[in-house]
């Protein structure tokens, strides 16, 4: 009996314990700022490249094949972070990138593209058709 006890309250104690009491306030909580938060994350140590996609969106259409092109130039070193974010932001386009975990460099890709958007980095030859927020996008044919 006194075991029953005892376990019982072992178990309330380690219930009580490890509750997260915060969720518990998410009701009460201003729904419009956690948003602004949570959508902001992702972009926290690169505010400008979120507002550069923005804009390279408004200047191309759903269809275009767009090559990224930043200052990240491994894969697992931040690349990938700046393609996917690219690929979500550009939805509706082809996001093509230019590394890829197996090839340092993918030439293959930025032949290919329409468009090559460059963020912080030198673009390549072609028409300038937009410079904002510490990026460029070129029209390549």
């Amino acid at each position: 009996m006194i075991q029953r006890a005892a376990a019982a309250v072992l178990f309330a104690a380690i219930v009580v314990l490890c509750f997260e009491w915060g969720v518990m306030m998410l009701p009460f909580r201003d729904r419009h700022a956690m948003a602004q938060a949570f959508a902001s994350r992702p972009d926290r140590g690169y505010p400008d490249y979120r507002l550069f996609l923005a804009d390279v969106r408004e200047r191309t259409q759903n269809g275009d094949s767009i090559a990224i092109l930043v200052p990240l130039r491994q894969w697992e070193y931040g690349y990938s972070d700046a393609y996917y974010r690219a690929s979500y932001a550009l939805a509706g386009r082809e996001v093509l990138p230019l590394v890829y975990p197996e090839h340092p460099h993918a030439a293959d890709n930025l032949r290919a593209a329409k468009y090559v958007a460059a963020w912080r980095i030198r673009p390549p030859a072609g028409e300038i058709v937009m410079q904002s927020h510490g990026g460029v996008l070129v029209k390549r044919r």
